[in-house]
């Protein structure tokens, strides 16, 4: 019994220490010929447009969110509650439709229910703010003097809330040009909105609605890409690759969403914010038709979850070696090991399936990554108005990001097959550290627009961590319940976290408390993984050599 039990902890160091940064699949396209750099594959084209267009249609609105729910009559306050109370919505629509689209096998018809869904709560609020909005005109774009020129600056603040802030965590890119950042305090004293009336009540339900619908799509595009990658078993099937268009995407809708914003035509019926969900609309469209052609032929059905399952344990079983054909008694090296277990419910596989040591370390590092690096993605333009920086800035450092992004796509893939799952987070944690230390200590706007690079390399390399070694280790049956709940932590749970906390602390501590504060936290859970890791690879070799002995 002290063998059998010898070996089976040693099966377990070595799927966890040696199994993750390749599978059966990376191993029989190992030695396919490569396309070059520069090739489309086009067999993924509607991955790449379903990640371009959902990046697209979430950056046209969520910078200027806070500034729509502003112009309405919302304290910001009340705008900052409607927000942070949408990220439950993100939390509970991720996992609710990831186990709805798995237990029936009905993905496409999911997909179409959260566009429509998404579509009517996000492009409807227009239309009913001309009911319910308070502000006197919060209804009216590019209102014209008597004299026919623009407001002048006392006639804008008096008359207009339409551009009062992006709230204290977010930079303002709508307010004209004769109104500073450093000009909002007296933009918010101007009015005292009754709070919390009716108002209110109907953004935050709208807003829940299109945080349950809007933020799953990204769960669908994840799943469907992985499995396509998976039945296409080809060498030139990376998955970073096929995220690469992401940056532009959303740089794409950022800069269009602003644009429609500003130069949307003057009307006393709607406000300027209108052609931001105008071009939601589109984008929305573009997303749902890319989905559907991407999961055109995608089988998630248990034949192929068995067959999955089978390569895993038979990949495991061949770098087990000798020691887990001894457990079955084999005495040729070469014979084939399967230990294939029959299919259980689905709530069974799904149990067993999450609640694995290594998938839950996964996950907690899913929640720690988006807890600590939340103020880099909301308070970084509250830094720049700190830092009296001018309004360029805050134009150059969303490219800044997304020019590091696209490298941590695109070379993601390298990076995990090097360095595998563990040590690929162990560099993504480190990377985000120091960012955040920078963060913290630099007084420069310019060394900030520096930085931010950095932080966009390492944020999507982390995620495709986790979507590559979900991608290895779920049966194909709950595949896309597991994939959303490792984004609703990363883009839910953890930034709610986050925000919260890094409010107060910002508050109260400024800049550099929050910001150093939150990379001695990376650091602590960098060294918390780090002791993980070698405290299995210590008790596989301790195994190992016992095994031997026994032998």
């Amino acid at each position: 019994m002290g063998s059998q039990d010898s070996i089976n902890e040693n099966k377990e160091c070595l799927k966890f220490i040696e199994n993750d940064d390749s599978n059966l699949d990376d191993q029989k396209s190992y030695n396919a010929p490569r396309n070059k750099w520069y090739h489309i594959n086009m067999v993924f084209l509607s991955a790449k447009f379903c990640y371009f267009f959902d990046e697209a249609k979430k950056l046209t609105y969520l910078p200027s969110l806070i500034l729509f729910l502003t112009s309405l009559g919302l304290s910001k306050s009340e705008a900052g509650i409607i927000l942070g109370f949408s990220t439950l919505g993100t939390i509970l629509g991720g996992p609710f439709w990831g186990m709805l689209a798995d237990k029936w096998k009905c993905h496409r018809l999911v997909i179409i229910i959260i566009a429509i869904t998404s579509i009517l709560s996000m492009c409807s609020q227009p239309l009913i703010s001309l009911h319910v909005a308070t502000a006197e005109n919060a209804n009216q774009c590019n209102v014209k003097s008597s004299n026919g020129n623009k407001e002048t600056r006392s006639q804008y603040i008096q008359n207009s809330s339409s551009n009062i802030t992006r709230s204290k965590h977010i930079g303002n890119f709508s307010m004209p040009s004769y109104i500073t950042l450093n000009e909002t305090s007296t933009l918010e004293s101007i009015r005292k909105p009754e709070q919390y009336g009716r108002l209110f009540f109907v953004f935050l339900t709208l807003s829940f609605v299109a945080s349950f619908s809007d933020k799953s799509t990204i769960t669908f595009i994840e799943t469907g890409t992985v499995r396509k990658i998976q039945l296409t078993n080809s060498a030139n099937s990376v998955y970073g690759r096929q995220r690469a268009l992401t940056p532009v995407g959303g740089t794409f809708g950022n800069i269009v969403g602003n644009l429609l914003i500003q130069n949307f035509p003057p009307t006393s019926h709607f406000s300027c914010f209108t052609g931001m969900f105008l071009t939601y609309f589109v984008f929305s469209v573009g997303t749902l038709v890319s989905l559907l052609i991407l999961y055109r032929g995608l089988n998630f059905t248990q034949t192929n979850e068995g067959k999955d399952e089978e390569k895993l344990v038979v990949k495991e079983a061949k770098q087990s070696n000798e020691e887990l054909i001894t457990t079955k008694g084999l005495d040729e090296p070469n014979e084939k090991v399967s230990e294939v277990k029959e299919p259980g419910s689905f709530t069974q596989v799904l149990y067993q399936s999450i609640t694995k040591p290594e998938t839950v370390l996964i996950y907690l590092s899913v929640l720690f990554i988006g807890l600590a690096t939340a103020p880099m993605m909301s308070f970084h333009f509250l830094l720049l108005k700190d830092l009296k920086s001018s309004t360029i800035f805050f134009n150059v450092i969303t490219g800044s990001g997304a020019f590091g992004a696209t490298f941590g796509f695109y070379f993601s893939n390298k990076i995990i097959k090097r360095l595998g799952v563990w040590k690929s987070n162990m560099l993504c944690f480190t990377i985000n550290a120091v960012v955040l230390f920078l963060y913290g200590i630099l007084k420069s706007p310019l060394g900030i627009v520096l930085v931010r690079p950095f932080f966009g390399f390492s944020y999507c390399l982390f995620i495709t961590v986790g979507v590559h070694y979900l991608k290895q280790h779920s049966p194909v049956s709950v595949i896309t319940t597991t994939v959303s709940i490792l984004m609703s932590l990363y883009y839910g749970v953890g930034p709610g976290i986050g925000l919260t906390i890094g409010g107060k602390i910002y508050e109260n501590y400024g800049s550099k408390g929050l910001f150093c504060g939150m990379a001695v936290l990376v650091l602590v859970w960098n060294l918390i993984i780090v002791g993980y890791v070698i405290f299995f690879k210590a008790r596989k070799r301790l195994t190992a050599e016992s095994t031997k002995v026994t032998l």
